[in-house]
């Protein structure tokens, strides 16, 4: 790989790639920032599929967790959402999205079992914009784009307030949102339990605020994280976040005895 800063006139500089016997198969560049970028790698060697750069190339960190051991063929960043990187790619098993921090998903509906080999999105300055894929033998096909972040949830925070953990969470923007499952776990009980269920505002384009109040607490680490529910039952989680909770004891005076008393 080569890189460029004057537009190709004439600095091109080489640039590092990750160790791996497979070939760079395509590059994507962050519209609005030039040091982000990804590049995808065929070949079968798993978990070395998506590769992420956020200092121009610098360093990478593999991104391909969830993705099948199959060869990737195309990347494309999806511009219409700023608040995270809502990325596609595609594959010899049709389509992979990937929202934010979460694993990659497929992204399949409609389309058949085929090889992909290109990914482009046309962004609709009057409707919705519109994800099209070039295969491999079956021809060209599109989906609307019908919201890649279905719930934008834009904080989520934990703190302790007396002998309960309060939690705030907000959303941007919900689409089809049935609801948010409140799970915890901690140093004793590792295992992720449902505190609570909190019901979702549907579908809204305006700042939504959420809390929950977790009275049945025990001491130490506690990490909470948020399953968020489409009314179609499918979910994805949120990150997780952390508290150490000190619970504190109960204390009282009684009547002295015996008079006087120290």
């Amino acid at each position: 790989m080569w890189k460029t800063t004057d537009g190709g006139v004439t600095n091109w500089t080489s640039i590092t790639l990750p160790s791996t016997s497979t070939s760079v198969t395509y590059i994507a560049v962050h519209p609005t920032d030039a040091n982000t970028l990804w590049i995808t790698y065929g070949g079968y060697v798993a978990g070395q599929k998506v590769y992420e750069s956020t200092d121009g190339g610098v360093n990478w960190t593999s991104i391909s967790t969830g993705l099948p051991n199959l060869p990737i063929m195309s990347i494309v960043h999806n511009k219409s959402v700023t608040s995270k990187n809502i990325l596609f790619v595609g594959t010899d098993l049709g389509v992979y999205a990937k929202q934010g921090a979460n694993d990659w998903v497929e992204y399949n509906s409609g389309l058949p079992g085929v090889v992909v080999t290109e990914l482009e999105i046309y962004y609709n300055p009057s409707g919705t914009d519109k994800l099209r894929a070039g295969t491999y033998g079956r021809g060209l096909w599109e989906t609307e784009i019908l919201s890649p972040v279905p719930v934008e949830l834009t904080s989520f925070t934990a703190n302790q307030k007396g002998n309960s953990i309060l939690l705030n969470w907000t959303t941007a923007t919900e689409v089809n949102n049935y609801g948010f499952s409140v799970e915890q776990s901690s140093t004793l009980f590792p295992n992720w339990k449902e505190r609570a269920f909190i019901e979702g505002h549907g579908n809204s384009n305006s700042i939504k605020n959420y809390s929950y109040v977790d009275n049945s607490t025990e001491g130490g680490n506690l990490k909470y994280r948020l399953k968020q529910i489409d009314t179609d039952g499918s979910f994805e989680y949120s990150e997780e976040v952390e508290v150490v909770f000190n619970k504190a004891y109960k204390y009282s005076m009684e009547q002295n005895h015996p008079n006087p008393f120290n």
